[in-house]
């Protein structure tokens, strides 16, 4: 009884609740892959205040048309209307593409589902080129999608590029439209 209340004690018990903790939720978890493609719509950047110059954009669809493949492949909670997972999401151009972890919450009210996503921290670059970056960049993200069928949805969404290392004075976005399966198993 004496070990349980010295340091080392107190260490080994939180790590049996931290396990505890994580072999339980692996009860509640599914796995999910989103197979999908997204269409940028318009590309953007949002100047803040004090800069002096003007929010600029660009409205891609305009000049030309470009489909990106886009997986993420998580683990995924559901706690009834509200699903909550952590995974990896990679984008491809085809030649090269990128992976990143991410975490998501996502709410289901009716036939639409509304995602809110965070990612970033360390990116893999593969194909032509072969490398592995980190930094501090996140990518919050928010989307919406009607959900046709079981599985096939088709929404809108905006992504961001944040730079936590220092004050950010430009944030650049992009709006897109998205088509996507969401396979659970």
């Amino acid at each position: 009884m004496k070990n349980l209340v010295t340091g080392s004690g107190v260490k080994r018990i939180a790590l049996a609740v931290v396990l505890i903790a994580i072999a339980a939720t692996f009860g509640y978890t599914q796995f999910r892959a989103d197979v999908g493609v997204d269409l940028p719509w318009s590309v953007g950047i949002q100047l803040s205040d004090g800069l002096g110059g003007e929010n600029e954009s660009v409205d891609v669809l305009s000049q030309f048309v470009f489909l990106l493949p886009d997986i993420m492949l998580s683990y995924e909670a559901d706690l009834g209307f509200l699903s909550i997972g952590a995974g990896a999401r990679i984008f491809s151009l085809i030649l090269i593409s990128m992976a990143y972890p991410i975490v998501y919450a996502e709410a289901e009210v009716g036939p639409v589902a509304i995602q809110f996503n965070v990612g970033g921290g360390a990116f893999l670059f593969f194909g032509l080129v072969n490398h592995f970056e980190t930094g501090r960049i996140v990518t919050p993200e928010l989307s919406a999608h009607f959900k046709l069928g079981k599985s096939f949805r088709a929404g809108v969404g905006v992504m961001g590029l944040l730079g936590l290392e220092t004050e950010q004075q430009v944030f650049p976005y992009i709006l897109y439209l998205s088509a996507k399966w969401v396979i659970r198993s």
